[in-house]
């Protein structure tokens, strides 16, 4: 199995961080009701003016709590999104290393990359991600097309960056910075829909981006791509890659 290093929890702790302000909303809506009930019970004007103005306030701490459990939602889908590639990453031999959640810094400008599988065969930087549906998508466009059905059946689309733009800035980085410490390995781009009810509809050069889809057999796939990279790197450079991107 590959080796693992994870530099950093960001979706849990953002999980965490929505958990504790969605339980925060839920007492102030009961607050808020309190509050309702005191205003329109009491006949002093004072005091219902009063109670009528921490109904408000109440009420719009509560839509934020409901705004924090809409995001904990999305982080729960990107944690479980990661947690499918990592299952399939752990396939890897073990002399392959893989470092997640990785922050990259070159000229100011930060990445915060998913996965970087460091190995003989090469670098790849892989985006994951856990979207479903059909996504809808030509390379050469800034966003996609997310086409789905929502919980009460209605279907319905909305836009997202195209991670293969997205890919394409973390390698930038990643290469600029490597190469400013010596390092001049090819930096190789990888998409993984990690969820199987994602259906791909992908047109145009997709370039030298590799996209999988695990509904289509693309987690093994990917491994074979990582396996079969032609960079044969030596020992003493994937330990400078592995130490440069944990540092």
């Amino acid at each position: 199995m590959a080796k693992f290093i994870k530099k950093s929890d960001h979706l849990e702790e953002a999980y965490k961080e929505k958990s504790g302000a969605g339980a925060i909303g839920i007492i102030w809506a009961v607050l808020a009701l309190l509050g309702s009930v005191a205003f329109f019970a009491n006949s002093n004007v004072i005091g219902g003016a009063v109670c009528g103005v921490l109904f408000l306030i109440c009420l719009i701490i509560a839509l934020f709590g409901s705004i924090n459990s809409k995001d904990k939602d999305i982080i729960a889908a990107g944690i479980q999104g990661e947690s499918a590639t990592t299952r399939v990453l752990e396939r890897l031999p073990d002399n392959y290393t893989v470092i997640q959640d990785v922050f990259v810094t070159y000229d100011g400008k930060t990445s915060e990359i998913d996965n970087i599988v460091v190995g003989k065969s090469g670098v790849f930087v892989i985006e994951s991600k856990n979207h479903n549906g059909k996504i809808v998508g030509d390379f050469e466009d800034k966003n996609w097309v997310q086409h789905k059905v929502g919980r009460g059946g209605t279907p319905y689309s909305e836009e997202f960056y195209s991670p293969a733009k997205q890919v394409g800035t973390h390698v930038y980085r990643v290469a600029k910075y490597l190469r400013s410490n010596g390092v001049h390995a090819y930096i190789n781009k990888v998409v993984y829909f990690s969820n199987p009810a994602a259906v791909l509809s992908l047109y145009g050069d997709s370039g030298d981006t590799a996209v999988f889809a695990c509904r289509t057999n693309g987690g093994l796939d990917m491994l074979e791509f990582i396996k079969s990279g032609d960079e044969n790197l030596p020992p003493a450079e994937i330990n400078k890659i592995i130490s440069l991107l944990t540092k």
